[in-house]
């Protein structure tokens, strides 16, 4: 998007009202997503939120502004559960692949068909590199807990080892997503290779 100022809602809600207003337009943005995927139209998420084309545009001039705030949204939810991540308690290496994939699952098992509608959104606005410079932060955190796990560890061992978990968890689940979405939610067998694959990344011996 380069030489664009970068979509954004035409005001942002002040009033308790205008942000339950605004809230709304964007769970039902996101519903959306989640039911049908990334065709949705404006007058379709105007209907599910209840709100009047007037009230909508008030806030989101067009598909670009929406799907912008989507966005937003989605990655303010990513980063605080980095956030989390990175500052919960020291664990050991055996208890690291779980706890990665825990989180994984929780991230993304509740809306499957969202994230890989998301990629196409993303595509669409030109803001790839925003996820990709999330997904390098996590995988930096994920090395600093190997690297408290097993301290006589080369920082760059733990570096290779969490981008390899990381990728490699994100890959299967992306295509979960897209081929066998309801495997995301609580599928034992699901859940046990993506352990296995984090087990065998963050492998340091």
């Amino acid at each position: 998007m380069s030489g664009k100022s970068r979509p954004a809602p035409r005001k942002l809600p002040r009033q308790a009202r205008s942000r339950a207003l605004y809230d709304a337009i964007l769970v039902a943005a996101a519903e959306l997503l989640e039911k049908q995927g990334p065709e949705f139209t404006l007058a379709e998420v105007a209907s599910r939120a209840g709100v009047g084309s007037g009230s909508f545009y008030q806030y989101f001039p067009d598909r670009a502004a929406l799907i912008g705030a989507l966005i937003d949204r989605q990655l303010a939810t990513d980063r605080r559960a980095l956030e989390a991540f990175r500052q919960a308690p020291a664990a050991s290496l055996d208890a690291l692949p779980e706890r990665l994939v825990a989180g994984v699952l929780e991230l993304y098992g509740t809306r499957p068909r969202s994230m890989s509608s998301m990629v196409a959104l993303l595509h669409e606005l030109g803001r790839q590199a925003e996820v990709l410079s999330l997904s390098d932060e996590f995988c930096e955190v994920l090395a600093a807990h190997l690297q408290r796990a097993r301290p006589d560890a080369p920082r760059t061992t733990c570096q290779d080892a969490a981008r390899a978990a990381v990728h490699g968890l994100l890959g299967i689940v992306r295509q979960a997503a897209q081929e066998t979405p309801l495997r995301l939610g609580n599928d034992p067998t699901f859940r046990a290779r993506l352990l296995a694959v984090a087990r065998a990344a963050l492998t340091l011996d």
